[in-house]
């Protein structure tokens, strides 16, 4: 009798704690379900620069990505990426402009590190926080923030300038080489005749070397006639 009542009661409390079981996995799946909205601001101040500038979200350990992964934006203004979340976890993440060919070439090379925490809410749902550090994870926490400062215009002058005082160098001394030159050849004594002289000095060694070939050939003649 006492054999059928203890194995009775084992009976009962096996059913109780498979309830209880049960009553915690549904909790936990409660709490755990719903969407958090993670919302990543980034904000530019450009020093009067009207230029456009991009900026992208790069994931570091496989989080979740919103389905653009850069924002643009024009001189001094605001974007943000917003991501979605389904569990609970840490996120990480950097912000960073993009490099590419500008009108001026300015560029940031601030990097934000992003942390997103998603946790479990009273009410059942989800929610997602939001924190950056400015250079590393451990760093300062700030807000994303780029700075962009436009090249002076005097400087670029000054640059301008520089490199435009070689070329003036050249055309000067271009300049006193051609006017030297003329001065040279307004010096020179004018004779009346432009042939140049090798010319006749040519024309002479020919009539020479062709008076000594007949003056030659006729005395070999005069040998074989027998004449003296």
């Amino acid at each position: 009798m006492c054999g059928d009542r203890k194995k009775h009661m084992c009976r009962i409390w096996s059913v109780v704690l498979a309830a209880l079981f049960c009553m915690t996995v549904f909790s936990l799946s409660v709490s755990a379900s719903g969407i958090a909205t993670a919302v990543i601001p980034v904000s530019v101040e450009a020093d009067g620069s009207e230029e456009s500038y991009t900026f992208q979200l790069t994931a570091l350990n496989g989080a979740a990505m919103p389905e653009e992964d850069t924002v643009v934006i024009t001189g001094t203004g605001s974007a943000k990426f917003v991501v979605e979340y389904s569990t609970v976890g840490v996120y990480r993440y950097t912000v960073a402009q993009k490099v590419s060919e500008t009108k001026s070439g300015n560029y940031d090379s601030t990097v934000y590190y992003v942390t997103v925490t998603v946790q479990n809410t009273d009410d059942g749902g989800i929610a997602a926080t939001v924190a950056a550090h400015r250079g590393s994870a451990q760093g300062d926490k700030s807000e994303i923030v780029f700075e962009i400062e436009s090249e002076p215009e005097t400087e670029k002058n000054t640059e301008t300038e520089s490199a435009a005082e070689p070329v003036t160098e050249l055309t000067t001394d271009s300049t006193e080489s051609v006017t030297s030159t003329e001065a040279t050849d307004a010096d020179s004594p004018q004779t009346g005749d432009d042939t140049p002289t090798g010319v006749w000095f040519m024309a002479m060694l020919t009539g020479l070397v062709g008076m000594l070939g007949a003056f030659l050939y006729r005395r070999r003649e005069q040998r074989k006639k027998g004449r003296p």
